[in-house]
C-alpha cells in the first residue's frame, strides 16, 4: 500500500511539472536578437568528470572549454571547444540574445549563445 501511495505521489508530481513547463512556454513571450559582447575570460577544465568517477559508475571523461563574454553588465559563459580556440580575451564577438518575458512583459530570463 505504501508502495502505491509513492508511486501515485511520484506521477502527480510528474504531471504538475509538465504542465507548469508547458504553461511558462505559453505564458512567456522570447525575443531574440543578435548582439556584440566583448570577452572577458576563458578558462579550460580538462576533466572534470574524472573527480567524480567510480568503480561503480564510471562516468564519460570530458573537458570544459569555457568563454566568458559581458552583456549589459552581466557575465555568461559559452561551452564550446572550437570558440574557446579562436577567440582571444577582449576580441569582440557576435552572440544571439534570446530574452523571455512574462505575460505582464517582465523579463524573466536572458539567455546568450553561438551559432555552431
Amino acid at each position: 500500500m505504501r508502495n502505491k501511495v509513492f508511486s501515485i505521489c511520484g506521477i502527480i508530481c510528474c504531471v504538475m511539472l509538465i504542465l507548469g513547463i508547458i504553461y511558462d512556454g505559453v505564458s512567456s513571450e522570447y525575443r531574440e536578437t543578435t548582439e556584440k559582447v566583448e570577452v572577458v575570460n576563458k578558462s579550460y577544465d580538462p576533466n572534470l568528470a574524472m573527480q567524480l568517477a567510480t568503480k561503480t559508475y564510471p562516468l564519460e571523461l570530458y573537458a570544459n572549454y569555457n568563454v566568458y563574454v559581458l552583456y549589459e553588465g552581466e557575465e555568461y559563459c559559452l561551452q564550446n571547444e572550437e570558440l574557446y580556440d579562436t577567440v582571444e580575451i577582449g576580441d569582440t564577438i557576435e552572440v544571439t540574445v534570446t530574452k523571455s518575458f512574462d505575460k505582464d512583459g517582465k523579463m524573466k530570463n536572458t539567455e546568450i549563445s553561438i551559432e555552431d
